[in-house]
Parts: C-alpha cells; sequence; structure tokens
C-alpha cells in the first residue's frame, strides 16, 4: 500500500479513538496479573473436504506477568492447552496495557522433528491494528480497543473503520487489510472482523466483566468462554 494512503489511515483511526475519548474511555477488558480464563474451541475440517468441525478442544489463558517490550508496557498473556498438556502448541501474546493493541506475539508448535519451534511476530506501532490468529490453531484474535463511548448524552454507539494488519517475522513485514465494527448488545457489544485472511469473517461476543469475548464465530472456527471473570 502507498505510504501516504497508510498514513491517511492511521490518522484517521487516531482522531476516531480520540473523538472517543472525549466521550468516554469506551470498553476494553480488564485484567490483572495472575488472571485465568479458558476458552473452548473448534475448527473446521476444510483440508479433508468432509466439512465437519473438531472435537472442541479448551484453551487455557493466564496473565502471567507485564514486561516492557520496545518501550511499550506489556500484559504478557500464556496460552496453553487443557486437555493436552504435553503438546508443544502454545501462544505467548505481549500486549498493550493501555489498550490491549498487539506489540509482539510468539507462536509455538512442533516441527517437522516433533521438536517446538517458534516464530516471532512483531507489529508496526504506527498501524493501530487488531490481532489475528491467522493460521494459528490457538483462537487469539483480538479487535482493537477501545471499542466505543458513552455519548454526553448517556447512550452508548456503534462505530468502524478499516486498517491493516501488519506484522514483521522473519525480516519480512505482512500486511493484511482487516475493517472493524461494532455494534451495542445490552451491556456488552457485538464486534465483526472482515478479514481476507483464513478465518475470513470474524464475529464477537464482549460482555463487561468478563476478560475475553464470550463468544466467536466464522467460517472456519466457533468459539467459547467457558470459564473466566
Amino acid at each position: 500500500m502507498d505510504r501516504g494512503w497508510t498514513w491517511m489511515i492511521v490518522l484517521a483511526m487516531v482522531l476516531f479513538l480520540a473523538g472517543m475519548a472525549e466521550c468516554g474511555e469506551g470498553f476494553q477488558p480488564s485484567w490483572q496479573i495472575g488472571q485465568t480464563w479458558t476458552i473452548e474451541a473448534s475448527f473446521r475440517r476444510l483440508a479433508d473436504g468432509s466439512n465437519a468441525w473438531t472435537a472442541p478442544q479448551r484453551w487455557r489463558y493466564e496473565v502471567k506477568n507485564r514486561k516492557e517490550i520496545d518501550g511499550v508496557d506489556c500484559f504478557v498473556l500464556h496460552i496453553t492447552p487443557v486437555d493436552r498438556p504435553e503438546s508443544k502448541t502454545q501462544a505467548i501474546l505481549c500486549l498493550a496495557v493501555s489498550d490491549l493493541r498487539p506489540v509482539q506475539v510468539i507462536d509455538v508448535a512442533p516441527g517437522a522433528d516433533g521438536r517446538a519451534t517458534a516464530t516471532t511476530r512483531r507489529f508496526d506501532g504506527e498501524r493501530l491494528t487488531p490481532l489475528l490468529s491467522g493460521e494459528s490453531p490457538i483462537p487469539y484474535d483480538l479487535p482493537l480497543f477501545p471499542l466505543a463511548a458513552e455519548t454526553r448524552t448517556g447512550e452508548t454507539t456503534a462505530g468502524g473503520f478499516t486498517g491493516e494488519a501488519a506484522h514483521r517475522a522473519d525480516g519480512l513485514t505482512f500486511v493484511e487489510g482487516v475493517h472493524q465494527s461494532w455494534q451495542p448488545n445490552g451491556d456488552g457489544f457485538e464486534v465483526t472482523l472482515e478479514t481476507s485472511g483464513p478465518l475470513g469473517t470474524i464475529r464477537q461476543t464482549w460482555e463487561p466483566g468478563r476478560p475475553w469475548a464470550t463468544r466467536m464465530v466464522s467460517d472456519a472456527v466457533r468459539c467459547t468462554l467457558v470459564d473466566g471473570q
């Protein structure tokens, strides 16, 4: 994408978020070190053409600590399998304490020789982007927070923006267009992430007092928060 357009997108998003801040802080999950929750996820079997879903697998999320990365104060979130603790598949998310935007993600998976291999992704701080799990078997997709703010009349508004999910891995920069939108749903929000990646359009339900989306569905995955306040 042309760099001029990139800066225009970034500027529009910054002004959008600044406008929300004037009306209120908006919604985002509240985390503390030591907090844990569990997600149950199933994936559609697209490779074998059966169109069936995998057996549900549970993942444990734990806010391990806080660490400064690239000058950003981050929560360090570890995600490990509950059903197969011996599995080498896990993820470490380093997310900005201020707004949970991705700063660094480490995906760990067994390699061809059975040994654990790690892939590190670092995110461009100039591109305010949602976090997409891509081809990872761990459903850690996150929208860009805050989702919305109350107006001066006390009403909660819908919103949305179009931007880029950009990260660096193995010396290369990968950019994926994404459109995020949300609608108020009672006390919470229905969030839609339209991507061109393997998960397609992602829909999530976020509720106050919950650390993660209570529900997530797409053509390729469906998830439920089964434990966590």
